[in-house]
C-alpha cells in the first residue's frame, strides 16, 4: 500500500514523534511510506532513509499561502497516486481534505490535542466542523476528545487510537548529557508553555524542598514559558535543585535517569510523556486534567492521579513517593505489567484494524 503522511514539520512535537513510529511500522511491513512536509524546518526524529519526502515549496506570508499549499498537495496527490491519505493536526488537516475533494483517495485525519483547548480562530473552528465530513475518518487519542467531535462536528466516523510508545526510544539530536546522579530525581518533559503547567509543579516542589534536601527536579523542554521559569525558580532560591536543561533527543537515557515522573499539564491531547514515562516503570504523578492522564493511569495501581492544578494535592502524592521506596518500587512493578497498553504492536494492530475497514 502506497501510504503518505502529511505533517506541519518533522520538529520535536509528540505528534512528530508519533508519525516517525507509524512510518518505521508500515514500511517494516511491506508499505510503501511517503512524508509530504508543509513546512521544512529542524527535523528532530529520525527518518528511515529509504522513506521517501516530499516539501512543499517555501512560502512568504501573504494572504493566498494557504491556497497555495493546497494546489500543490492536489498536484501531488494527483501525480503520485497514493493508496491512503494520513494527516496530523488541524492545519494539514484542513488543506489535505480541500486539496482531496474529487479526488477520491481515502484520507483519515489524526487530531492530536483536545480540540476545544486548541488556539484556533473562529474562522478555522468552522472548517474544522464541516470539513471534518469530507474525510473518511476521524482518528482521536482520548474519549473526551471523541465526545467532542461527535457533539460539534459533521465526521461521519470516529475511531480512538492511542498513541504507540517505542521503548526503547531512540536517540536523537540534540543528546543532552544526563549530569552525575547524586540526588533522587524528579522529572518533567514538555513544551515550556503555559499549558504544560510546570510553575504548578515548580510551586509544588518548592513545598518539599527544605523536608528532602536529596532531591532535585528537571522539566526537559524549550518554549516561550522560560524566561517565567527560571524567574520563579530563582524567586524561590531554588536554581540549585531545579534545572531547566532543554529539549532532549535522548530520553531513554533520561527516563532511566528518573526516579519519579511528575505531569503537570493544565490540558492535555493525550500525554505522551506520561505514558512514555510509565512504560520505562518510573513512578508517576499526574493532575487528572481534561483528556488523557486517566487513559494512561490506574490511579493508585501504577501511578497516581490528583486534583487538576491542586500544586498541594501535587505535592503531597510527590511526598508520599518520596519518602517510600517501597511504594516507588510496587508503583514501578505494576506500571511496567500494565504497559503493553500503549506498546507499538498493540497499537499498530488498531491502526491495521482501521486501515483495512471499509468506508
Amino acid at each position: 500500500m502506497k501510504i503518505f503522511l502529511i505533517v506541519d514539520s518533522l520538529g520535536g512535537g509528540g505528534a512528530e514523534r508519533v508519525s516517525s513510529i507509524w512510518s518505521k511500522y508500515w514500511t517494516n511491513n511491506g508499505n510503501e511510506v511517503t512524508f509530504v512536509i508543509i513546512s521544512k524546518g529542524n527535523e528532530l526524529f529520525n527518518i528511515d532513509k529509504n522513506i521517501k519526502k516530499i516539501y512543499l515549496p517555501s512560502l512568504s506570508p501573504y494572504f493566498f499561502k494557504n491556497i497555495n499549499r493546497i494546489w500543490h498537495l492536489r498536484k501531488i496527490f494527483k501525480r503520485e497516486k497514493p493508496d491512503l491519505l494520513i494527516s496530523l493536526t488541524t492545519g494539514p488537516n484542513l488543506l489535505s481534505i480541500v486539496a482531496n475533494f474529487f479526488l477520491k483517495i481515502r484520507l483519515i485525519i489524526t487530531e492530536h490535542t483536545f480540540p476545544p483547548m486548541e488556539p484556533l480562530s473562529i474562522f478555522k473552528r468552522i472548517l474544522k466542523k464541516y470539513l471534518s465530513f469530507f474525510c473518511s475518518e476521524v482518528i482521536v487519542l482520548t474519549e473526551d476528545s471523541k465526545k467532542w467531535f461527535e457533539n460539534n462536528c459533521y465526521a461521519k466516523k470516529i475511531r480512538i487510537i492511542h498513541n504507540p510508545i517505542e521503548v526503547p526510544i531512540p536517540s536523537s539530536d540534540p543528546l543532552l548529557r544526563v549530569p552525575k546522579k547524586d540526588s533522587k530525581i524528579i522529572l518533567n518533559c514538555g513544551r515550556l508553555s503555559y499549558e504544560k503547567g510546570h510553575d504548578l509543579l515548580i510551586e509544588s516542589f518548592k513545598f518539599l524542598a527544605d523536608d528532602f534536601p536529596d532531591w532535585k527536579l528537571f522539566i526537559l523542554g524549550e518554549g516561550k514559558e522560560r524566561t517565567t521559569l527560571e524567574n520563579i525558580i530563582s524567586d524561590y532560591g531554588l536554581s540549585k535543585r531545579i534545572f531547566l536543561p532543554g529539549w532532549a533527543g535522548n530520553l531513554d537515557e533520561w527516563y532511566k535517569y528518573a526516579d519519579i515522573f511528575a505531569f503537570s499539564s493544565r490540558f492535555e491531547g493525550f500525554g505522551n510523556a506520561l505514558a512514555e514515562a510509565k512504560m520505562y516503570g518510573i513512578p508517576c504523578v499526574s493532575f487528572n486534567c481534561t483528556s488523557g492522564p486517566k487513559e494512561i493511569i490506574n490511579d493508585g495501581f501504577d501511578g497516581f492521579l490528583v486534583k487538576p492544578e491542586n500544586h498541594v494535592d501535587m505535592a503531597n502524592s510527590l511526598k508520599a513517593l518520596m519518602e517510600n521506596p517501597k511504594l516507588r518500587e510496587e508503583i514501578s512493578n505494576n506500571a511496567i505489567s500494565s504497559g503493553d497498553k500503549f506498546s507499538v504492536s498493540t497499537i499498530m494492530r488498531k491502526w491495521d484494524n482501521a486501515i483495512q475497514s471499509k468506508d
